[in-house]
């Protein structure tokens, strides 16, 4: 990404992050209900178009907004690590500073991502408009510790962990592959991908963004309370529930790991924003963010 100007990591995330949600959408449904499933509100597969695409103009901004975030972020950072501030470097940066300002992209990209997945999960659990669920939250205190503020911290956490697999490790896996192999770049890119995003799915999805998202869910805390408090709840409610939802998230983060390393590739490459490319990103990218 230190070979694309901050604008160029900017318009990449977006378009890839809208695409995705288009495709995607369902399986970010199907996993925050498991996630938030409780014995007074359990989980029920359904196929139903408006309940799965329920909350999807929220996931659309949530996703566009964040994911052109973190890849600006990232982008930023590595410019700075490499001391080419402003400017495009053709010279790769080290593992440990890819590692690093993946992992900074992510953090920051939460400040974003955690209320509006707020919105959108409070909005997926009761079927109000995006306006209607505003004022309500408005109603009762918008910001703290039972607000758009409630859960930033294992955001910030999960997307820190999903960002540095999709940008940190699928990267730095990716160039030692293309010196050590004759797969090109679509077969580095694609192993890179599936381990980056494996290592981010396994890392976030079991605990933290199972936490963050029974505190999104329950506002008033009447169930799950502080962080320390939650996980508690969720763990002594059985193992399988507190790794409800790794399934989907697993997929959502190889896929858009994958879309993402691959495009990136090619505009490295100068390829440009070409249909195939597109294409790969409208049917790889997707939410994440974030149990989200």
């Amino acid at each position: 990404m230190e070979q694309l100007s901050e604008s160029e990591n900017t318009i990449l995330g977006g378009t890839a992050a809208f695409a995705g949600v288009l495709c995607l959408q369902p399986t970010l449904f199907w996993k925050n209900s498991l996630q938030r499933q409780s014995p007074v509100d359990p989980f029920k597969f359904t196929l139903n178009p408006r309940l799965i695409y329920r909350g999807i103009g929220a996931s659309l901004f949530n996703e566009v907004g964040a994911t052109g975030i973190q890849f600006f972020i990232t982008g930023l950072t590595k410019h700075i690590l490499s001391g080419n501030i402003g400017s495009v470097s053709a010279e790769r940066i080290s593992a440990r500073d890819e590692m690093t300002a993946a992992l900074v992209g992510g953090a920051v990209g939460a400040l974003f991502s955690s209320p509006v997945e707020l919105v959108m999960i409070q909005q997926q659990r009761y079927g109000k408009s995006t306006r209607c669920t505003l004022q309500n939250m408005f109603a009762n205190g918008a910001f703290g510790k039972h607000g758009l503020g409630r859960g930033f911290l294992p955001a910030a956490c999960r997307d820190a962990i999903y960002v540095g697999g999709m940008l940190g490790i699928s990267p730095i896996l990716q160039d030692w592959l293309m010196e050590n192999t004759d797969w090109g770049i679509s077969g580095t890119g694609l192993v890179a991908s599936l381990v980056g995003g494996a290592f981010a799915a396994v890392l976030s999805a079991p605990e933290i963004d199972t936490v963050k998202i029974c505190m999104q869910s329950d506002l008033k805390g009447d169930m799950y309370g502080g962080i320390r408090q939650t996980f508690v709840t969720v763990r002594n409610r059985g193992v399988r529930l507190l790794c409800n939802g790794a399934m989907w998230r697993a997929v959502n983060i190889t896929g858009t790991a994958t879309g993402s390393c691959i495009t990136i590739a090619s505009l490295s490459m100068k390829v440009g924003y070409s249909l195939p490319t597109l294409m790969l990103s409208v049917l790889l990218r997707t939410q994440e963010q974030s149990f989200s």
